[in-house]
């Protein structure tokens, strides 16, 4: 199936300011760097994870900088190239005020990735040794607005219970 969603270019110095602002979550910056001209949903033409704004304000969990995007027409449940929302990147980086800030403007909670099928609770976890009280205050409000830790399960059946016991 052919990726149509529109990729900025990588010579394009005004989604460069773009990305980095929304990278920094820097609400002026980005309030600066949202040309009219530009598409809000674009994703990054040359990194990996071809991302957009949101993904990349999520990642910072700036609440400010994800409300403005999202009053700007972000879409609140654009994949990256990997199948990523920006909700699951702000579960993965234990960002709870993002998260509350996505799902109040009904990012979908079940929304699995593209290739192992992890939810928002499964990147809470991914690739971690540890769990922090963050990570722990991240699924607390995973589990309250509605994911049931015994069936969210990943693309190899792992529930959130089978993860944590391979961490320390």
């Amino acid at each position: 199936m052919a990726d149509n969603r529109f990729r900025a270019s990588k010579d394009s110095v005004a989604y460069e300011e773009l990305f980095n602002a929304a990278s920094e979550g820097e609400l002026k910056r980005l309030e600066a760097a949202l040309l009219p001209s530009l598409n809000v949903n674009a994703l990054e033409a040359d990194r990996l994870q071809g991302r957009a704004a949101l993904h990349m304000a999520a990642q910072t969990g700036s609440v400010p900088a994800i409300q403005f995007l999202l009053a700007n027409g972000a879409e609140v449940d654009l994949p990256n190239s990997e199948g990523e929302t920006p909700l699951h990147e702000a579960a993965f980086w234990a960002h709870p005020e993002a998260i509350r800030a996505l799902l109040d403007a009904g990012a979908d909670l079940r929304l699995p990735t593209g290739d192992y099928s992890f939810t928002a609770l499964h990147n809470v976890l991914k690739y971690k040794n540890t769990v922090t009280p963050q990570q722990i205050e991240t699924i607390t409000l995973l589990l309250d607005r509605g994911l049931d830790v015994n069936s969210e399960a990943d693309g190899w059946g792992s529930t959130l219970v089978s993860t944590l016991q391979g961490i320390d």
